[in-house]
């Protein structure tokens, strides 16, 4: 197995969150930079997603894939449980119903066995143009905006059904978003939106909440909750406490 990430640079240094975390893990860790397939630069760099994987496989039989703007924050998670929750080939996260959204899954955190079929929908997926997205789009997919995601939701709901498990989102938090991911406990959170958005929300958890970039993660998350009261013994008391702690350690 190996954990591996990318971009065109090191925007959010999110490698340095990685690294540590696969050290932890004793897992191999790579981060894909300047990716180049069959000694040529790739034609489509907004897939570099797509092409690591493709190159991952050529040693190694399963793959964790993490986006460059998601960071581990529980050194306890232990990738391997998730491979153990199904057989499928192609095991994602229950996205998150952002403005009433549905999304199907989110490709920012996948775990990935080396098989025929998800090797040939991966090499698909470069395949895709826009006009040919749009055009074969089901809006009961959710949104087609993106790159890989909607490529790849299309493909696992026509050609591909049979390899793919989607694990309860809820269930299995390895993919939640910051807001989130200060509510309960996370195994990853995963920042969205423009980048300006991503940075401001990433040096707020660094300065605030979290070292992101600590090689071992061991912070107190302050929960920050509105009080909640009920009708008790004659008075109103509160049933939930403004400010929960919890610790996340080796």
């Amino acid at each position: 197995m190996i954990i591996i990430s990318g971009a065109d640079s090191y925007r959010f240094d999110a490698h340095i969150n990685h690294q540590n975390f696969a050290n932890h893990r004793n897992i191999p860790y790579k981060f894909y930079s300047d990716i180049t397939v069959d000694n040529g630069i790739i034609t489509a760099p907004q897939f570099t997603k797509i092409y690591a994987i493709l190159d991952a496989f050529k040693e190694h039989d399963q793959v964790m894939w993490i986006d460059d703007d998601a960071f581990f924050i529980n050194f306890n998670f232990d990738p391997n449980e998730i491979f153990a929750q199904s057989d499928k080939p192609f095991i994602v996260n229950q996205g998150a119903n952002v403005k009433s959204q549905h999304r199907i899954f989110n490709s920012g955190v996948m775990f990935l066995r080396r098989h025929p079929d998800v090797i040939k929908m991966l090499e698909e997926v470069l395949t895709i143009s826009e006009q040919d997205k749009f055009e074969n789009w089901n809006n009961d997919w959710g949104s087609a905006k993106g790159c890989d995601q909607p490529r790849l939701v299309m493909l696992t709901n026509t050609k591909y059904q049979d390899v793919i498990e989607v694990l309860a989102y809820e269930e299995f938090p390895f993919n939640r978003n910051p807001r989130q991911s200060l509510h309960r406990l996370s195994h990853v959170v995963h920042f969205h939106g423009p980048q300006w958005k991503k940075v401001n929300e990433i040096e707020h958890y660094v300065k605030e909440k979290i070292n992101l970039y600590s090689e071992k993660i061991i912070a107190k998350v302050h929960i920050k909750r509105r009080p909640i009261y009920k009708w008790v013994g004659g008075k109103f008391r509160r049933s939930n406490p403004i400010a929960k702690k919890f610790v996340k350690e080796d």
